[in-house]
């Protein structure tokens, strides 16, 4: 490739750092009138992936899954459906083993697995026998159904439970003592906000149970917890704009929000549009002065994030 001299640094492409790694290289310095040959070593890589169900076939979400090879362990969280997904693994010997809730599963031996040039990709379905149904503890005749979002989730937020409850409970209580849970007037249904701990690095589980005199229903359900996951997130395309140049403003925000906004430097407010379950964006016009310039969002009219874009050219 031509490039102009100076000094660079060579990386995989996008998508590649799946199947390979690249050993860390020091900087390529590129003479002027000069031609610079590059030798890249590169080690292929493995990927192992699958899906957990329980002993009836139905798949189960956010439980811990752990791998454990040549270069030690590491533990990934199945998805929605019930599937987890391992890249960048060296080839060697591994195994496999989900840590589902030992209370309702038991715990299945671990699955052993090798990963070769031959076997670079290996899918590896798990199977974890229940030993308790939660509908089993029902001593009162009551059906209980929990609800809560289904989509990974950030820790530190707050997020709604609605729980139904059939025929009518007196009283519908949350293993954690913080959270309250009000009955919908005229309904079967209770609702309240659970907090995700700042420090979850996995699946919560939200233990529910309802009274009637002296008996009581329990059932569960389980958040998952991506510790990787922001708050709330701020970005604009193009971040290089002309002036007054419009621009698309795009909004991540978890938990509950009634109102998500932009600030910009001046003080003005723009309301961003819901698009999905965590989405906003809004079309603006970016600043006539050249230069940096910062947008703040605003999550029920208290700052959240920052974003900075840069005006090129001349107003």
């Amino acid at each position: 490739a031509q490039v102009r001299p100076g000094a660079y640094q060579v990386q995989l492409g996008d998508g590649v750092d799946a199947q390979y790694t690249l050993a860390a290289m020091k900087a390529v310095t590129v003479p002027l009138k000069g031609m610079v040959s590059v030798l890249v070593a590169v080690q292929q890589t493995a990927i192992l992936q699958g899906q957990l169900r329980d002993d009836s076939g139905q798949p189960l979400a956010g439980v811990p899954v752990s791998v454990n090879g040549p270069d030690g362990a590491q533990s990934v969280v199945t998805d929605a459906e019930g599937r987890y997904r391992v890249s960048g693994l060296g080839f060697g010997a591994y195994t496999v083993a989900p840590q589902p809730d030992a209370a309702y599963y038991a715990l299945p031996e671990p699955s052993a697995v090798r990963l070769d040039g031959a076997h670079a990709l290996v899918t590896t379905d798990l199977v974890a026998r229940a030993i308790v149904d939660a509908r089993g503890l029902d001593t009162s005749g009551m059906e209980v159904t929990v609800t809560v979002p289904q989509t990974p989730l950030p820790p530190g937020v707050a997020v709604p439970v609605v729980v139904q409850v059939t025929p009518e409970a007196e009283r519908v209580t949350v293993d954690d003592p913080q959270v309250t849970l009000t009955r919908v007037a005229g309904s079967d249904e209770w609702r309240g906000m659970v907090q995700i701990p700042a420090g979850q690095q996995g699946p919560l589980e939200v233990q529910v149970t309802a009274w009637k005199g002296a008996g009581s229903t329990s059932e569960r359900a389980i958040l998952l917890v991506d510790p990787s996951l922001k708050s709330s997130d701020l970005s604009l395309r193009p971040f290089n704009a002309l002036p007054d140049q419009v621009v698309q403003l795009r909004a991540t925000v978890y938990g509950v929000a009634r109102r998500v906004t932009v600030r910009d430097e001046s003080g003005r407010t723009i309301l961003l549009t819901a698009d999905g379950e965590h989405g906003y964006f809004a079309d603006v016009q970016a600043s006539p002065l050249p230069g940096a310039h910062t947008l703040t969002l605003m999550i029920d009219d208290q700052p959240a994030t920052q974003a900075q874009y840069k005006v090129i050219g001349r107003p």
